[in-house]
């Protein structure tokens, strides 16, 4: 009997070992990194209000650029195919096209999320990925030869818990923020039960370049543009303005959005 359990302990733990490993294999970064590229990775946290999930962040910085003027934050959504998919976004060259036009780093965060675990641990920022970003920039600052990542300001591409994420780092850092686009997903602005606890919206995030990018006729989009409206101190009737026209999908090609967020990245980085 004693050895029956011990057996069936044995390959109990033997399949967690390989369960375990085919999980970190689905978030192994196959594209390896050099100059100019840059990549730091941290583990998860079992510390109270701090990361749950690992997380690692590639940065792209001009060849022959000598100080940088911003960082261009490509923030993936939810889910695990969404998170694979941003161990490439420092890779694309429609994205680094825009950086090198602004003396821009191009940074993308990877946070490994587990299919269908929870994603308001990493995109509310306020759950540790503020931080975990925060000290991304002064390790990859040291790595690069540009200590200036931990100052210079910041325009953020999110697309649906991205998007909640750029709204909620423009709320809680409006002095980094030179733009942030906000692509089907806003950060927590009214108290709903079981749902995040809504930000405060402070002053100073008025002052911030923002735009929506979402299906215009869905409820979704109304609600989320008056989030936003919320947050640029204008009526809704103003903020539909900067609602993109009605798409057929959420995800919209890199070519476009680039295009786009070139148009208010002029508004700081000239």
């Amino acid at each position: 009997m004693k050895n029956s359990v011990k057996q069936f302990f044995a390959i109990w733990l033997c399949f967690l070992s390989i369960t375990s490993f085919a999980q970190d294999a689905a978030y192994q970064n196959s594209i390896a990194v050099a100059p100019p590229y840059y990549r730091v990775r941290y583990e998860a946290s079992a510390t109270p209000g701090e990361l749950v999930y690992p997380v690692s962040f590639t940065v792209w910085v001009p060849p022959g650029v000598k100080t940088l003027r911003g960082l261009i934050v490509h923030q993936h959504g939810c889910g695990e195919g969404s998170c694979k998919s941003g161990q490439t976004g420092a890779f694309d060259l429609h994205w680094q096209a825009l950086a090198r036009k602004h003396n821009c780093a191009l940074i993308s965060p990877a946070y490994e999320q587990p299919d269908k675990a929870d994603c308001q641990l990493w995109c509310d920022p306020r759950n540790g990925s503020d931080a975990t970003f925060q000290r991304s920039l002064s390790e990859l600052g040291s790595k690069s030869g540009h200590p200036e990542f931990a100052e210079v300001p910041w325009a953020i591409w999110g697309h649906s818990g991205g998007g909640h994420w750029a709204g909620g780092m423009v709320l809680l850092h409006p002095e980094r923020v030179a733009a942030a686009w906000l692509r089907s997903g806003v950060p927590a602005l009214v108290a709903v039960e079981g749902k995040p606890k809504p930000y405060v919206i402070p002053t100073a995030a008025t002052a911030c370049t923002l735009i929506l990018a979402t299906k215009k006729a869905s409820t979704t989009a109304n609600s989320d543009s008056i989030a936003i409206s919320k947050i640029m101190g204008m009526d809704n009737k103003t903020m539909a303005r900067l609602i993109l026209p009605e798409t057929k999908s959420f995800s919209l090609p890199s070519k476009a959005s680039t295009k786009m967020l070139y148009i208010f990245c002029m508004f700081r980085f000239g």
